[in-house]
């Protein structure tokens, strides 16, 4: 899980799913004898069997990369063929995994893409401008990588300029612009002074109003950058 610290630092109300609400996938259980248990054993792509913990099956736990019997190798062959399992696994599973909110985005002309607490100033952004009758809608990532391509190049389809709200100096900002694929303008809004980013400043970097210095957009940074060449 991802968290940024305003975040972390916030209280609010939250609903719990009843226990009978959770789909729960029984993770399939060793039938070999405790001596011949190897943990991450994978055979034709499936997933390795798991013992739970003191069920008798005594297996070793590292971070590192590890063999079928789960102690840490440096075997080349091993370690590439982990990497492109496990690759291929999110990719086979990229529908499932990735999770966006669409908040506004119908008939919207200005597209905001925020995370964390980004996403929650923007949110009260758009409902502000809403009631403006300015457009703007909200493409929020519940899950951030798999970075959501596909849900991007449909908002770029439909709007002028997206905007990307940031508590850096761009990083997701430019996923954003790749995966428009030149449909429409895309701008940053960057902020690294420990502050959030406020829902008015937002407003008026849509509005083409001043923000607050320690409020960069990203073409004043692409401006530094030329001088500094």
């Amino acid at each position: 899980m991802l968290y940024d610290e305003v975040i972390g630092h916030m209280r609010e109300a939250v609903t719990l799913p009843e226990p009978g609400d959770i789909h729960v996938i029984e993770r399939k259980k060793p039938d070999c004898a405790p001596s011949e248990y190897k943990p991450y054993e994978v055979n034709e792509g499936k997933v390795a069997p798991l013992a739970a913990y003191g069920d008798g099956h005594r297996f070793h736990v590292t971070g590192l990369y590890h063999a079928a019997d789960g102690f840490p190798t440096s075997n080349t062959k091993l370690i590439h063929e982990t990497n492109e399992r496990l690759v291929h696994k999110i990719d086979r599973n990229k529908e499932t995994i990735c999770k966006n909110e669409e908040f506004y985005l119908d008939d919207a002309e200005i597209g905001i893409f925020a995370y964390g607490v980004c996403a929650k100033s923007a949110k009260f952004a758009v409902k502000e401008l809403r009631s403006k009758g300015i457009k703007v809608g909200l493409l929020r990532p519940l899950t951030i990588w798999p970075f959501p391509d596909d849900a991007v190049e449909e908002m770029a389809k439909k709007v002028k300029t997206i905007i990307v709200p940031e508590m850096n100096l761009g990083q997701v900002f430019y996923e954003v612009q790749r995966a428009s694929k030149g449909q429409c303008d895309v701008r940053g809004l960057f902020r690294v002074d420990t502050d959030p980013i406020h829902p008015k400043q937002i407003m008026n970097a849509i509005l083409g109003k001043p923000v607050e210095p320690t409020v960069i957009p990203s073409e004043v940074l692409i401006e530094r950058d030329m001088l500094d060449g």
